[in-house]
């Protein structure tokens, strides 16, 4: 991972291993942030309010 967000790594999942999301708890409690860029806003968001947010980018 060459992005900047390389340093909230820990805090990251691959979505795409449906193994990893059925592991919430609560799936009714989770964001979905179209155009999150680089991603820096939406993980430092998730950390400090202990919420789920699921990221997309397309470029």
């Amino acid at each position: 991972m060459n992005l900047r967000i390389k340093k909230y790594n820990k805090n990251l999942i691959d979505i795409s291993i449906i193994d990893e999301v059925v592991k919430f708890n609560n799936l009714n409690d989770i964001s979905l942030d179209i155009g999150s860029g680089e991603g820096e806003f939406i993980t430092e968001l998730a950390i400090k309010i202990q919420k789920i947010f699921i990221g997309v980018e397309i470029k």
